[in-house]
């Protein structure tokens, strides 16, 4: 048996010359992101912000991208140190006319306070996640007056693969929301909904599994955020003999943020990025459920797992096994 619980300065630019509900099952490994990698070539680029711009997203694929690398064989070419190379991904071909920044870079690997020739990398997430709109890449040397050669210019944007899943709308107060289906061997089931400040109880009382490894009922469940950081798990140990261990954590959810629950078969491995490996062979019908307890005081069953509630807050207390070596 698996419970959780859950409450609830301007810069200067450049001058370059470039180039409701349907159930949502899953089996095996989730992939969990994709790249796209722009050559740019070879780049002349200066203080100079007049000059022109680098539109990625006419040829972007349609995705959620949330992270980049971007390397360039830097020399100087008048005045220039590499530290003082930059960059920002933009909604706008300058960033005095942005209004979204996306990404913008800090000290690249490679750099150093002179202008010797090096190769520059930079790596990391988008502040803000990008899915549609134009998208420019703006290089510029910070200094001014001078310029420096970006020979072999690549920028490659990752985006995340997020799962099929089933829509659900919170229940109210004192209601629970509950979801019946067939889960396959090696499987997982996805589930999404709009985080509303409610204290929350998710389970997954009434499942019924055979087949496993050891021949139980036994479930696991995940939490993840829009962007595919993994929240939490049930992913829990315990010593050998034990029937059962209290475990208990605690994370912020964010009214008005989608999430999204994960549940699969004992044994499945929960990683970022919506990664999720299920290797169990067991299968049957499962059953999830989710109260709304913000003004309940909950009661629990006879030979369960209590829960506790944790205002603005996403918690759980639950019984877990510890995961095969």
């Amino acid at each position: 048996m698996t419970r959780f619980l859950a409450s609830a300065a301007l810069r200067r630019l450049f001058s370059a010359a470039c180039a409701g509900v349907a159930l949502a099952t899953v089996f095996g490994v989730s992939e969990a992101r994709a790249d796209f990698t722009f050559n740019l070539g070879n780049l002349f680029v200066d203080d100079d912000f007049n000059n022109g711009n680098f539109l990625l997203s006419a040829t972007l694929p349609v995705g959620t991208y949330t992270s980049y690398e971007v390397t360039t064989d830097w020399t100087d070419d008048f005045d220039a140190r590499s530290i003082e190379a930059a960059w920002e991904l933009t909604n706008a071909s300058s960033v005095v006319s942005s209004s979204t920044t996306y990404a913008t870079s800090d000290t690249a690997i490679g750099a150093a306070e002179n202008g010797d020739a090096t190769t520059l990398s930079w790596s990391g997430d988008f502040s803000t996640p990008y899915s549609n709109g134009p998208l420019y890449f703006i290089p510029y040397q910070i200094f001014s007056g001078s310029s420096a050669n970006w020979s072999n210019t690549i920028v490659t944007l990752r985006s995340i693969n997020t799962p099929t899943s089933t829509s659900f709308t919170l229940p109210a107060n004192g209601e629970k929301f509950t979801a019946t289906g067939e889960l396959s061997p090696q499987s997982v089931v996805w589930y999404d909904f709009v985080y509303g400040g409610e204290e929350l109880t998710i389970d997954t009382l009434g499942s019924q599994l055979t087949g496993g490894a050891d021949g139980d009922n036994d479930t696991e469940l995940a939490l993840y955020d829009a962007l595919g950081t993994l929240i939490t798990t049930n992913d829990q140990g315990f010593d050998e003999g034990s029937e059962s261990l209290l475990a208990n954590f605690s994370a912020s959810l964010t009214p008005g943020d989608k999430y999204y629950i994960a549940l699969g078969a004992f044994d499945t491995v929960f990683d970022d990025d919506f990664s999720v490996t299920p290797s169990s062979e067991a299968s049957g019908t499962f059953q999830l459920n989710v109260t709304n307890v913000t003004n309940v005081t909950v009661v629990p069953e006879a030979g369960s797992v209590a829960l506790l509630g944790i205002g603005g807050l996403l918690g759980t207390t639950l019984a877990a096994r510890r995961k095969k070596a």
